[in-house]
């Protein structure tokens, strides 16, 4: 349910001042630990909680509509594809002055483009970006506090929960998101779930112009269900009456259920994407994202981007077109090459060095299913197979609810092959300092390393199963304390590699500690 209002008195509008008290709002894990015990009475009222405080603070759920609103779902992929879809969106002229009909539609421009993903990696305000940048802090505060203040204002008039001042976080950063975007005129707004899909806080908006499911896999259980085909069903209820629905392949049994809820749902139309024989032309471009896999999410980006366009008077002719001559069924336009190659998703897939660490090179890969630790893996032996480093080092973390022997498997199997020197089991907190970053308190997080010893009991276990070498395993109590082990271990001009894997919120720390800039 929603959360209870703080009563500490907010002495000035800055964004230190907002997130301190955002903090204090019911986190998101909170909520879904309260979705998984009280079960699907608690989903059914999300929705009507959440246009209640949309109107609360002065929009009705078909004011979003003029957004223009790219909506996307999924397990695995989904911020990636978001991140394709916003650099395409921003790389593409569109008319002068955008419109569904041809009427004024002559000259044209950049789109104005906004997304909205969570979670943050190093700041909150990463969440809404505009024209693929951050907001402000100024500006975040400015639309944080009218957002607070309309909430304060009309709660003696809401009944029930959404008569509490304060939404849980995600909710209440949602009508953040919402209220900026609207203010700010977006031409189109990039719209990431948060989770599952038929009863996130992003799913009060009512006609997107295109909705997308990435790769789907196991994740929140808890709450979304136990079988794919239950997260499938979730992930699903996304869809519009009316509105354009594309997925990635999924297994069959998904592919069912995705299918049955696009006819339920009377989608226009349902279409599954292949990077191979829908854009062959994915194979020349260097994308900006690195994976293999990111082939995949590139050619759902160009589907959503390609319909969202589609539109609009205009931006039609000239983004894909048919190339007869050469039997390649659709071309991309110079836009969207420079947009894929262009985008940027920190944390996923990442290959970085960091000036005051010198001589090491970082993976970082905010991976927290098997599925997505299996591609990590991969990922990372395909950059290290000709590696002259003489030291793998790995630092992981990944929340209680996960099974650890589950979920470590594909590293186990990676350790086999790379045989990491040394393993770091680190919980989330970023600086040894619990204040050293707002942005990144974990409100209720457990601030012992119980798990970790846990986790590191399991590695151990499992690697000698397997017969594989162990390496030393060390607890550390914050990301920064790990990071002043790895330069330790550092030995003189050695090359080291450190793969930073499992927790978002880890790889979001590790980026925090390494003063790295986002945008």
């Amino acid at each position: 349910m929603a959360a209870t209002s703080s009563s500490e008195k907010i002495i000035s509008r800055d964004y230190d001042s907002a997130i301190k008290f955002l903090n204090t709002s019911q986190t998101n894990a909170a909520l879904l630990e309260n979705v998984s015990r009280l079960g699907k009475a608690m989903n059914e009222h999300s929705l009507p909680e959440m246009r209640a405080f949309l109107e609360r603070i002065g929009y009705k759920p078909s004011d979003l509509d003029k957004l223009n609103i790219i909506h996307v779902a999924g397990t695995k992929g989904k911020g990636s594809t978001c991140a394709f879809v916003d650099s395409i969106l921003r790389h593409v002229e569109v008319p002068s002055a955008l419109s569904k009909t041809a009427e004024g539609s002559s000259g044209t421009r950049r789109a104005k483009v906004g997304m909205y993903t969570s979670p943050h990696l190093v700041e909150v305000r990463e969440r809404i970006k505009l024209d693929g940048k951050s907001i402000s802090k100024d500006l975040f505060a400015q639309y944080f506090f009218d957002v607070r203040d309309r909430l304060e204002a009309t709660k003696s008039g809401a009944d029930g929960a959404a008569a509490v001042t304060v939404p849980q976080y995600f909710r209440f950063l949602t009508l953040v998101a919402f209220h900026t975007f609207m203010q700010e005129n977006v031409d189109f707004l990039v719209l990431e779930v948060g989770v599952g899909g038929e009863y996130d806080a992003t799913n009060v908006v009512e006609r997107p112009v295109v909705c997308g499911i990435s790769a789907l896999g196991y994740d929140h259980q808890n709450v979304l269900g136990d079988t794919l085909e239950e997260i499938a069903w979730n992930k699903a209820g996304i869809f519009k009456n009316g509105t354009p629905a594309f997925t990635l392949a999924q297994p069959e049994s998904c592919m069912e259920v995705i299918r049955e809820r696009a006819n339920e749902r009377k989608v226009g139309g349902l279409r599954v994407p292949n990077p191979i024989t829908a854009y062959p032309e994915l194979d020349k471009v260097e994308l900006g994202l690195m994976g293999e896999f990111q082939k995949s999410n590139a050619a759902l980006a160009v589907s959503l981007a390609t319909t969202a366009l589609s539109c609009f008077a205009g931006t039609q002719s000239g983004i894909l077109s048919r190339n007869p001559a050469k039997s390649i069924p659709l071309s991309l336009a110079p836009g969207f090459r420079v947009g894929l190659q262009n985008a940027k998703w920190p944390g996923r897939a990442q290959k970085a060095t960091f000036s005051q660490y010198s001589e090491i090179v970082w993976y970082l890969d905010g991976a927290h299913t098997v599925e997505s630790l299996d591609v990590c893996a991969d990922w990372y032996l395909s950059q290290n197979l000709n590696s002259k480093s003489e030291q793998h080092i790995l630092v992981f973390n990944c929340t209680g609810q996960r099974k650890a022997g589950v979920i470590m498997a594909p590293l186990v199997r990676l350790n086999g092959r790379i045989n990491f020197r040394t393993i770091l089991f680190t919980t989330n907190v970023p600086f040894n300092d619990p204040e050293g970053s707002k942005d990144n308190i974990r409100v209720g997080a457990a601030l012992d390393t119980s798990h970790q010893s846990a986790l590191a009991s399991t590695w151990s276990s499992m690697c000698e199963k397997e017969g594989i070498p162990t390496g030393q395993t060390i607890i550390s109590p914050s990301v920064e304390a790990a990071f002043s082990i790895i330069s330790d271990l550092k030995r003189g001009k050695e090359p080291t590699n450190v793969l930073v894997t499992g927790s978002l919120h880890l790889v979001g720390s590790a980026l925090a500690v390494a003063q790295f800039s986002i945008d």
